[in-house]
């Protein structure tokens, strides 16, 4: 019997012959979709811009370039986190009070980016293994708008 640890994004198969440069684009277009959907819901937050590229051979990564009320918070939130040992998740934000509402929100948008560029990979890693197997790697970070890490 073969154990397989094999996890594939619903499009993988659907474009498992296209180059990376293809998936990238396809990727941006439907995470820049995302983003306008996502400003338009929340104008008072503060409009996030998007950045996707390939960033070598094999890496798909997303950048989301927020500013204002928004920077902030995610900085702010990241002293608390780290001196609080508290993860990343929407439940830990919230319990910090009304004012990280906007943080929640902008960490939802990162959550949906995550999910659009997993829609095209395919994870065969065993980490218990130290094997790594996937179409690409990548990551989608929150920097400020002038280019500088949130």
């Amino acid at each position: 019997m073969t154990i397989t640890h094999q996890r594939q994004g619903h499009l993988y198969e659907a474009t498992r012959h296209l180059p990376l440069k293809e998936v990238t684009a396809l990727v941006r277009k439907e995470a820049r979709e995302t983003v306008a959907k996502w400003n338009a819901k929340n104008p008072t937050i503060g409009e996030v811009k998007i950045s996707v590229r390939m960033s070598h051979h094999y890496a798909i990564d997303a950048d989301l370039k927020v500013d204002g009320l928004v920077h902030t918070l995610h900085k702010e939130f990241g002293e608390v986190a780290y001196a609080q040992r508290l993860r990343e998740r929407v439940e830990d934000i919230e319990s910090l009070g009304e004012r990280f509402v906007p943080l929640v929100k902008l960490y939802e948008l990162r959550d949906a980016i995550e999910e659009i560029r997993a829609k095209y990979n395919y994870n065969d890693s065993d980490p218990m293994t130290d094997y790594f197997s996937v179409r690409y790697y990548g990551s989608t970070t929150i920097r400020n708008k002038f280019g500088g890490y949130a």
